[in-house]
């Protein structure tokens, strides 16, 4: 029997992890207002995330597939982004 391989356990200095946030934070304020309050209003959910993300569907007047499609769209801009700027600060 093959051992399942265990992940290791990943621990972020808090300098890290507030460094992480800071350039979301600046990533994020770069994106289009619209683009913003959609993956803001996206992960905002306080309860039901599949009935939240449908209500904003219908809201926005997109299929569900489709939020979903720009929802990682715009994830992988932001993962690009703070990539970047967390290159930036190693070398600052």
């Amino acid at each position: 029997k093959i051992p399942t391989p265990v992940p290791p356990h990943v621990v972020h200095s808090t300098r890290e992890v507030e460094q992480r946030y800071s350039c979301l934070e600046e990533c994020t304020q770069e994106l289009t207002s619209k683009t913003r309050d959609l993956i803001i209003d996206y992960y905002s959910d306080e309860g039901d995330k599949i009935y939240h993300r449908k209500q904003l569907a219908i809201k926005l007047g997109l299929e569900l597939n489709a939020l979903r499609i720009q929802a990682c769209r715009i994830r992988a801009v932001l993962f690009q982004c703070v990539q970047e700027c967390l290159k930036s600060q190693e070398i600052a």
